[in-house]
């Protein structure tokens, strides 16, 4: 695949970033603020800037017909980005603790899915974005929602199938009752039922500045993982951010994944083509050692998936239901090769299943 050059010098500079490999040679001519736009869209910008650090202290990287004072006023951006994640990190956790203490205090069993767990993964916790916080309550999120309600005055939204959400100290929450995102997909039915019985066993007991938290096993975490990427990926876009949570996760707790128990079920209800495909491209783009991983995917499947991951179409949602009916239809349909790598179903039934869900859903709300 050839890939752009920002695009390029962008994967090269989360490779150095991530310390994968330590020069690089800066081409001439690098439109520098497309660079700083494509690593703020693609969530990376504090790992790209620990790159760009790398390379200021190996002076030989640098090309002499590079304009210097440009790349300070670059590097000058780039830090901003940086200093402002890791202060919105310093905050979340900040909220995260004073959330689960308040949760803990009232007897309520605190399990966290993706977010903070995943950045303990990173070489620098507080350079990977956060976004959400994700709660599991084992089955007590009802009445837990209601203390919230009451004691922090605070407006919980409970439109979702899925899970609640609030605002909290201006940290969105999400306190789940159900893991899996769209049931009508008969292969996520099926999948919850695997995660709920995972997550009886032995969790990963972990704390949040001395507050007492839990964690998935990483056998869940390898599924949930690459379902809830594989779904952000079929419905719309995923960014490099979800490929390095993944290959991180891999390199750091995948000697502890039943892997034999995961491809068993992605065969069973998809998702290999897609993790083999982000297998390889952490391998072959991003520096990580294919040892760490189970499979790696070798074929143009990857070049597709990293060329939808890197530039990814502008999608424009028509207002009034009939026109968003037709239009998502028509962009499920149009993208089926995403779809098909995902789910083990067929496409024609769910666009079916779907459309009678969204039906009752809107005669519910009239």
């Amino acid at each position: 695949m050839d890939l752009d050059k920002h695009s390029d010098i962008l994967l090269k500079l989360v490779k150095i970033g991530l310390g994968n490999v330590e020069n690089l040679m800066l081409p001439e001519n690098l439109d520098w603020k497309k660079l700083i736009t494509l690593s703020y869209n693609q969530g990376v910008s504090a790992i790209v800037c620990d790159g760009m650090q790398v390379l200021y202290e190996n002076q030989k990287t640098l090309n002499n017909t590079t304009d210097y004072t440009e790349q300070k006023e670059i590097r000058y951006e780039w830090i901003s980005y940086q200093l402002s994640c890791e202060q919105y990190n310093e905050h979340y956790q900040t909220v995260l603790s004073e959330l689960v203490r308040y949760y803990n205090e009232n007897g309520f069993r605190v399990l966290l899915l993706k977010g903070y767990g995943l950045c303990l993964n990173y070489p620098n916790p507080t350079h990977r974005f956060m976004g959400d916080i994700d709660c599991y309550l084992y089955g007590n999120n009802s009445v837990a929602d209601e203390l919230i309600e009451k004691e922090y005055k605070i407006k919980i939204d409970h439109s979702s199938s899925r899970h609640s959400v609030f605002s909290f100290k201006n940290v969105m929450v999400e306190n789940h009752f159900a893991l899996m995102d769209d049931d009508a997909h008969w292969t996520n039915r099926h999948l919850e039922k695997v995660l709920e019985n995972l997550l009886q066993n032995e969790p990963v007991e972990g704390e949040v500045r001395g507050q007492k938290v839990y964690f998935p096993s990483p056998t869940f975490n390898a599924l949930y993982l690459i379902r809830h990427a594989g779904e952000h990926f079929a419905k719309e876009k995923i960014t490099l951010r979800h490929v390095l949570d993944w290959g991180l996760f891999v390199k750091k707790q995948g000697k502890n994944v039943d892997w034999n128990y995961v491809y068993d079920l992605t065969n069973r209800y998809g998702g290999v083509t897609f993790m083999d495909s982000l297998n390889a491209i952490c391998v072959k783009y991003l520096g990580f050692e294919s040892s760490l991983f189970a499979a790696v995917e070798n074929s143009p499947m990857v070049e597709k998936v990293l060329n939808d991951i890197l530039c990814p179409k502008q999608l424009y949602a028509p207002s009034g239901r009939l026109k968003y009916a037709l239009w998502i239809t028509r962009l499920v349909w149009n993208t089926r090769w995403k779809y098909n790598i995902v789910y083990n179903e067929n496409i024609i039934v769910f666009i079916l299943v779907a459309s009678i869900h969204k039906i009752k859903e809107w005669c519910r709300s009239c």
